[in-house]
């Protein structure tokens, strides 16, 4: 909540996979990665008012990425996904709601390599791909069609009492 970068491999390399986490208002991006070459996947998180939820600028390698099932609510910026590597890139059963002063997209651009299936947009051409791109049943809708709910987040867990055995070195 309300950090500059929520998830980002930027100052060291490496895959990674974020799965059902919630994002408030991320300053630049809810994720942002620098190094690639791998799998990275992105499933069913939640973005509320960020910045944008995946922005990366031209690395020149691949990036094996899924964005599955995420929720976009209200980005700040008109495009929330940039990708900007070789791809590919699947997007599949996304909801992108665009902010009211957002009318036309893109909201999701890649370099190359996008498949794009089953995903909600609230803006007209909402896709852009420098080169290759197959897209199908993906719909607009109007924003205000878009029904959504902010995940409840895990309480803390109960304080156990619980004696604590000191264990002598070399035991």
């Amino acid at each position: 909540e309300d950090c500059g970068i929520g998830v980002t491999n930027v100052h060291r390399a490496g895959q990674c996979h974020v799965y059902d986490s919630l994002f408030r208002r991320s300053r630049i991006t809810d994720i942002q990665f620098g190094n690639c070459g791998g799998w990275y996947s992105f499933r069913r998180n939640t973005s509320i008012g960020s910045n944008a939820f995946y922005l990366v600028g031209w690395i020149g390698c691949t990036g094996n990425i899924t964005f599955q099932g995420n929720v976009i609510i209200d980005p700040v910026i008109s495009n929330p996904i940039v990708v900007f590597n070789r791809g590919p890139v699947l997007l599949i059963d996304n909801v992108i709601r665009s902010r009211p002063e957002v009318t036309n997209g893109p909201v999701v651009e890649v370099w190359d390599n996008l498949l794009a299936v089953g995903n909600t947009f609230t803006v007209p051409a909402p896709l852009r791909s420098l080169e290759r791109a197959i897209a199908f049943d993906n719909q607009i809708v109007p924003a205000e069609s878009v029904a959504w709910e902010e995940p409840e987040l895990p309480g803390f867990l109960p304080r156990r009492e619980r004696p604590v055995f000191e264990v002598p070195r070399g035991a």
